[in-house]
């Protein structure tokens, strides 16, 4: 009754605030606060919170039907894959295997992993840009206009939500061929009583091909996606896990009871599959340290951002400074008059922190995010990760990987030395056999 009682949009917003309070506590009150029978009530007799439970269940309607979308999609997109590869006329069926799981995993990662990371993120400057370019209509180009300008909670709790849901159901889509051919298996008997010819028979209880490619593509998808966002959402690497694990028992089932014999392929898919790996831990690497350098929506940091050093941060607050143009105003009325400025006790302008144009900047900004001491060694690896795989398409890489090698031979031989040195009481080794007359 006391949130009526505030009347306007200032009591709406309060008993909103409330029934979500409620939800996130997980109490059995919020169930019984909306609805016809809802027992919780406001001062007119109307329940509570039935905007707020509408609200949340058509978002949730929406995810689900999200969530249907790209699975629908990601298997037409694998069907529609294996009948264009047939006009591309490869000469042998592993390139053939090859470019269709290549195309598989491409459809299906950008549909899963990409979509709904473009749609549901905000820019502000490339958003602007394209209102500008569109004359206002920024509706017919949806990308970059969401709401959410970094990984916040509230991406977690919505994208990160609808992204996890679509993986799960990936441990399950193995499942439909194998009771497809398992169910199909066993109506065989009724629906080869009017076969006419031993032939034809035989054909019906051949069973269906085991395509390699597609599983393949499917597998990449599901590999690269967790890896991509397993930085912030460490459980998908459990449930990447669990799906190969699952993928592998189905897949063997069904090649061993319900498929045909199938081609000899080569180890060209195989090797190929496992060299495009290297580029899932890259994602990874790369996507980390943009995680780990979020903010909330507050503009707090989501995870802690230790210094590198007192005078880096300095510099860093000093280019800044620059770059908001704070620093060239001396007096007060031109500093108040420039965007992002604010003229403090000290009779000095400075950056105003608490602006839109400093949380833009503080998102975005490379130098904000990749010099602390969280973010910056990720930063150091993923480069020096970059560096060898260019390096490996230069002819200068058997010369460096000699090299290396020597270098690795001379560490572990003088290793061993040390280690042998510095054991206490060992006996010498047994002196060598005499020369045969």
């Amino acid at each position: 009754a006391g949130f009526s009682a505030l009347g306007g949009a200032a009591g709406g917003l309060c008993a909103s605030c409330a029934c979500k309070a409620l939800q996130d506590s997980g109490s059995l009150l919020w169930w019984q606060s909306f609805g016809d029978s809802a027992a919780i009530t406001d001062a007119s007799g109307a329940a509570m919170c039935t905007a707020q439970a509408n609200d949340f269940f058509v978002l949730l309607a929406l995810q689900l039907a999200a969530v249907a979308v790209v699975v629908v999609f990601n298997t037409l997109m694998k069907t529609t894959t294996q009948l264009l590869a047939f006009f591309e006329k490869h000469h042998t069926l592993a390139e053939q295997e090859t470019s269709i799981a290549i195309a598989v995993f491409a459809g299906q990662f950008v549909n899963t992993a990409l979509v709904s990371l473009l749609v549901y993120a905000e820019i502000s400057t490339i958003k602007n840009r394209i209102e500008d370019a569109l004359q206002g209509d920024a509706a017919a180009f949806p990308i970059f206009a969401g709401s959410y300008s970094d990984f916040s909670e509230q991406w977690y709790g919505v994208v990160g939500a609808q992204l996890m849901l679509t993986i799960i159901i990936n441990v399950f889509l193995p499942l439909v061929p194998l009771v497809t051919a398992a169910l199909v298996n066993c109506c065989l008997p009724l629906s080869t009583r009017g076969v006419a010819s031993q032939q034809a028979l035989n054909r019906a209880y051949l069973g269906a091909d085991f395509v390699l490619s597609t599983r393949y593509g499917m597998l990449l998808n599901t590999i690269f996606t967790c890896f991509m966002y397993a930085s912030g959402m460490p459980i998908l690497l459990f449930v990447g896990a669990c799906i190969c694990l699952v993928t592998f028992w189905i897949d063997k089932v069904q090649l061993l009871r319900f498929s045909r014999l199938p081609p000899q392929y080569s180890a060209k898919l195989a090797v190929y599959i496992l060299s495009t790996f290297k580029y899932a831990i890259l994602l990874h690497m790369l996507f980390a340290v943009w995680v780990f350098s979020a903010t909330k929506v507050t503009g707090e940091n989501m995870f802690p951002r230790p210094s590198l050093s007192d005078s880096f941060d300095k510099t860093i607050q000093g280019w800044a400074d620059e770059a908001f143009g704070c620093v060239l105003q001396s007096t007060q009325e031109d500093c108040l008059a420039t965007p992002a400025c604010l003229w403090d006790a000290n009779s000095s302008c400075e950056v105003d922190t608490a602006s839109e144009q400093w949380r833009d900047y503080a998102n975005f900004s490379f130098f904000q995010r990749l010099f602390n001491a969280i973010t910056f060694p990720y930063f150091l690896l993923t480069l020096l990760f970059v560096v060898v795989m260019v390096l490996r398409w230069t002819p200068l890489w058997p010369f460096l990987s000699a090299m290396g090698g020597l270098l690795a031979e001379l560490a572990a031989e003088r290793w061993r030395k040390l280690r042998g040195g510095n054991k206490v009481g060992q006996e010498p080794p047994p002196p060598p056999p005499p020369p045969k007359p």
